[in-house]
């Protein structure tokens, strides 16, 4: 049987009603001297040896609030010399992913692309240059963005190949100087050459048939971004993402790039495994684990930076309210099903949707959430986003194996310890339609009085 990557399939399986006994007892309990460093510290002293980190970093963005608060424990590498700060970076994988959406839906305002064009319609000639299967030309734009494309992940392609001998190693095929098509093709060859296999596991399927983490959709996103606007992915997001907001704690790298020696200086040194099968290895955490993210994951930065972009984000301050908006409710998809969903609130208790690169999910104790995690090679980062309350947290670690329970269970966990530490983020409903209370189906009004419902 392929070698299957779990990361975003254990992230599915995590269940928020486990949590809110605990969040209950959390909140009740009597006040700790600092009840979130604790939380942090007995994670650490719990996992890290088993799960090869040796620091946390945690913020939180309370609503009216200039900068984030952040509590970190351990230290950046093993050699416990440089402790984690408020400045250390970490690897923020698949958050990118929707930043590099909002370059799509800005080139959609600007009349560049519509999200239901077709690969075909904007890139007819790769199909010519790189015999890209003929199930990828019917794949739309938001389908590649909300993951029911039915097109490989080039993941649990190389995963595959590696525990077939066809590369030594995982790290011999990170440092190998991918560029997007190289990365595109080895989806595209493994659907040409054993397309039995690709259905058997549901690898690959008919557009919109099912839902599927790929991270090849987004590799295909930095193309189009290129090919349709005749600019780098990376001049992009700096001008787009970047424009309205300070850009210490946050960066952008290509595939194959390597970040100069300041940035190296504050990284974290980040820990995972290096085989297929058999027991963790720790990895050299001195090379740079990106050669293969780019626009499916290449966002360094720390976690005040993340609550920070995540607000300018959900708050309309990068592309605009009407963008916003569609970014926020649009396609949408059931993750089992991979139909699209008519309405979050009721559609998405208790299971999680997908929408264009966010997930969401609506809590019956904190209303509507939107949360990401990202599982780069030697870091692990996850954010949640509570527009009830305008309250974003954010934490990150320097390894991305997956013995411990989801860093999400954490954040839930930190939610609840909040009130503890600051209840008055807690004391209003910024945004009532999102929050657990309200009946309201009406869209939400935070963004401006032009959305309708």
């Amino acid at each position: 049987k392929p070698f299957v990557d779990p990361s975003m399939e254990t992230l599915f399986k995590t269940s928020l009603w486990l949590l809110l006994a605990l969040l209950i007892f959390c909140a009740e309990a009597s006040e700790p001297e600092d009840p979130i460093k604790a939380i942090l510290q007995t994670t650490l002293d719990t996992y890290g040896e088993s799960d090869y980190f040796t620091g946390m970093q945690f913020s939180y963005l309370a609503h009216g609030a200039d900068e984030a608060i952040t509590s970190t424990v351990g230290f950046t590498s093993k050699e416990k010399t440089q402790p984690i700060t408020a400045d250390t970076l970490f690897g923020w994988g698949s958050i990118t992913k929707e930043f590099i959406n909002t370059v799509l839906l800005s080139l959609e305002a600007e009349g560049k692309i519509a999200l239901t064009d077709t690969l075909f319609e904007k890139l007819p000639e790769y199909f010519v240059k790189h015999s890209w299967p003929d199930m990828w030309k019917d794949v739309t734009i938001y389908q590649l963005l909300n993951m029911t494309s039915g097109i490989p992940d080039y993941v649990d392609v190389l995963f595959t190949e590696i525990a077939e001998g066809k590369y030594p190693s995982l790290v011999d095929v990170i440092e190998m100087p991918w560029t997007f098509t190289e990365i595109v093709d080895v989806a595209s060859n493994f659907q040409h050459t054993q397309l039995s296999v690709c259905k058997e596991y549901n690898f690959c399927f008919e557009p919109g048939a099912r839902w599927r983490y790929s991270n090849t959709d987004y590799i295909l996103a930095g193309i189009l971004i290129e090919e349709i606007s005749g600019d780098s992915v990376l001049n992009l997001v700096n001008s787009i993402v970047y424009s309205q907001l300070p850009s210490d704690g946050i960066v952008y790298y290509e595939a194959g790039a390597t970040p100069e020696p300041q940035v190296l200086s504050q990284f974290a040194q980040g820990y995972g495994s290096t085989t297929v099968t058999g027991p963790p290895v720790v990895a050299n955490g001195t090379k740079w684990p990106y050669y293969l993210e780019g626009p499916a994951g290449g966002m360094i930065g720390n976690t005040a930076a993340m609550t920070s972009i995540v607000k300018a984000l959900y708050g309309g301050k990068i592309v605009g309210q009407t963008t916003t908006k569609q970014f926020l409710y649009d396609y949408f998809v059931n993750i089992t099903t991979g139909d699209l969903v008519k309405d979050l609130e009721t559609d998405c208790l208790p299971l999680h949707c997908f929408g264009l690169g966010v997930m969401y999910q609506h809590s019956t104790t904190y209303g509507g959430i939107y949360f990401y995690e990202g599982r780069p090679l030697a870091y692990e980062s996850v954010y949640l986003y509570l527009p009830c309350y305008d309250l974003a947290v954010a934490v990150s670690r320097n390894s991305s194996d997956i013995h411990l329970s989801e860093l999400k269970d954490l954040l839930f966990t930190q939610l609840a310890n909040l009130k503890l530490v600051n209840p008055e983020v807690y004391q209003t409903e910024v945004n009532p339609a999102f929050c657990p209370a309200t009946n309201s189906k009406a869209a939400p009004n935070f963004l401006g009085d032009d959305i309708q419902v």
